[in-house]
């Protein structure tokens, strides 16, 4: 019990009452004279020692020209009285706290390794909800068969679907913003099937704080697994908590483990000489692809994926503390969004995998996403994933492109014709750097960068078969 009505002013002044500032405060009245405050004492008490403690805490601590929301010191007054009158709590009151058990960044240290208690058996609904929210063209997840003709004894489960539930950030701290600021290395490394279970797996790396020392990254790498305990999808993620822990550690960061072969890149690269691939454009080093969708998320669709991937946090899901342009939607689901625009330009895409992804400005569930592709390099792939150095010409290419995703711009009638900075595409630039850069060479698209993912495409080659022409 705070033994002071003091204390208890002082307790209660997170989010209503400023903590006592260092060196001497500037009053807009002299102290004992501040209006309304020695009433609301009166009118509770009589006591003149508890109508000076009030007064003597208030005013200190509260800074200059300040409103003083008086509705909220008459109760923590009251309820001090109270707990003098009765103990702790009066007779029959039921006192609500806020409980959570997320990870507390002020007992988070490195190596720390924390499980999901959330275990999700994948079923067809979750794949049809993907199709229904994201516009992804591919073949390998919607088409039984051809998966079947690729080596596979199903359609395994859409890489951003599987990549969505091994990045959602449903252990971290929900009295703070959380936000993504980045991931790389999401690789898909054993296929999803309907009926899999999964559940994630994530151990700490890294802790440091901001440049300006305001805030803390955290970086982990998560691993999803299956039933019978394999690796199916891992992404190494960086959060950035609002505010920072109180002590001044210094953490020295783990190095990271090498990733594992992605058994379902082997798997198609020893199947591709049976499969017909369409005819498509082929993409050259140096192309820009403008995409024409353009497509918000929704709050229906956001709360939906929200609820299938565990994910509450108040920064995401309430509505009743944020206004809906204030809602955030998670990085993942923006990367997906950013990359589905791009599907149809890009068909057809058999494997993906993230190199680096870095998240710029927020995006609501109201923003539009648009976006354009910058083909990096082009190569045949040979046949052996075993052996690299082999030359067999096995109908597949991999594609290295950066896809930049834009809020709330058509890109195709902005940026048509636009000479844009090819330092626009440099994914090692933190988000500051970029929008300092967007301000200063292309100003329209100012606070609208959205997403920059780097990725590793494996799609058909040049010297693909040509069995159809798909109207695209």
């Amino acid at each position: 019990m705070f033994s002071t009505l003091s204390q208890r002013l002082l307790r209660n002044g997170r989010g209503l009452l400023p903590r006592r500032t260092t060196g001497a405060a500037k009053l807009p009245y002299p102290l004992g004279s501040a209006p309304g405050r020695l009433q609301v004492a009166n009118e509770q008490f009589s006591d003149p020692a508890t109508i000076a403690e009030v007064n003597d805490t208030l005013v200190p601590n509260y800074p200059f020209n300040s409103h003083i929301p008086l509705q909220n010191i008459r109760p923590i007054v009251k309820s001090f009285h109270d707990e003098m009158k009765y103990g702790y709590e009066k007779p029959n009151d039921i006192i609500p706290r806020v409980y959570t058990q997320a990870l507390d960044l002020q007992h988070a240290y490195i190596g720390q390794v924390f499980e999901s208690p959330y275990e999700i058996t994948l079923t067809e609904g979750h794949r049809a909800q993907f199709f229904h929210t994201f516009f992804d063209y591919d073949r390998l997840y919607s088409s039984r068969s051809f998966a079947m003709r690729c080596g596979f004894p199903d359609a395994p489960m859409p890489f951003l679907l599987v990549l969505a539930h091994c990045a959602a950030l449903n252990h971290v701290d929900s009295t703070r913003d959380v936000l993504d600021i980045g991931f790389e290395n999401a690789c898909y490394i054993q296929p999803i099937y309907p009926g899999d279970t999964v559940q994630k797996v994530s151990k700490i790396h890294e802790i440091r704080k901001t440049k300006d020392g305001l805030n803390t990254i955290v970086t982990l790498r998560s691993e999803l697994y299956n039933q019978a305990k394999q690796v199916t999808m891992l992404v190494d993620k960086s959060l950035l908590y609002v505010g920072t822990d109180p002590d001044d550690r210094r953490y020295t960061p783990l190095p990271r483990s090498e990733i594992p072969e992605s058994m379902l890149l082997k798997t198609i690269v020893e199947h591709a000489g049976t499969v017909k691939f369409p005819h498509t454009r082929t993409l050259f080093e140096g192309q820009c692809l403008l995409h024409h969708m353009s497509v918000p998320l929704g709050i229906s669709r956001h709360l939906a994926l929200l609820a299938s991937l565990r994910q509450a946090h108040p920064r995401l899901v309430n509505f009743a503390r944020f206004r809906p342009e204030e809602i955030v939607v998670p990085g993942v689901i923006v990367a997906g969004m950013a990359h589905a625009a791009a599907s149809r330009a890009l068909f057809e895409v058999l494997h993906e995998k993230i190199d680096k992804c870095v998240f710029v400005n927020k995006v609501s569930p109201l923003d539009s996403i648009s976006s354009l592709t910058y083909v990096v390099s082009a190569r045949d792939l040979s046949r052996s994933s075993l052996d690299p150095t082999r030359v067999a010409a096995s109908g597949l290419c991999e594609v290295k492109v950066i896809t930049v995703g834009i809020k709330n711009l058509d890109s195709v009638s902005t940026l048509d014709g636009v000479r844009l900075p090819k330092a626009l595409f440099d994914v090692t630039l933190k988000p500051s750097e970029i929008e300092a850069l967007v301000t200063r060479e292309i100003p329209i698209l100012s606070k609208r960068i959205a997403v920059i993912s780097e990725r590793t495409l494996v799609r058909q080659s040049h010297y693909s078969r040509i069995e159809q022409m798909p109207l695209l």
